[in-house]
């Protein structure tokens, strides 16, 4: 879908109602997530996203972590990509943010 406010970018998703996503409580321990048309939803994103040419997401997440990774085996080259969360690192490194300590 074209959007006209945005000029010649090609817009495309997912129709669906992802309302079921809006809520606190961390997906991982939601029950009614744990379904195969859950996770075919997001294999279809993870498809998606991963045809783009970069990426601007959430570097906490494991998701835009790997949608990086897929672009790159795509592309055969590192791509311009965006954290809107935290810094991305390499294997092994650390860091913090917002007082939390992750791993990379």
């Amino acid at each position: 879908t074209k959007l006209p406010e945005h000029g010649d970018i090609d817009w495309r998703y997912q129709d669906m109602d992802r309302a079921k996503y809006d809520s606190h409580e961390l997906i991982d321990f939601r029950k009614d997530m744990r379904s195969g048309f859950v996770a075919d939803e997001l294999f279809r994103d993870m498809y998606a996203m991963s045809r783009c040419d970069m990426i601007v997401g959430q570097f906490t997440s494991n998701i835009d972590r790997i949608v990086l990774e897929m672009i790159m085996a795509r592309r055969g080259h590192y791509v311009p990509f965006i954290s809107l969360d935290a810094p991305w690192c390499s294997q092994g490194d650390q860091f913090t943010y917002e007082g939390k300590s992750y791993t990379c």
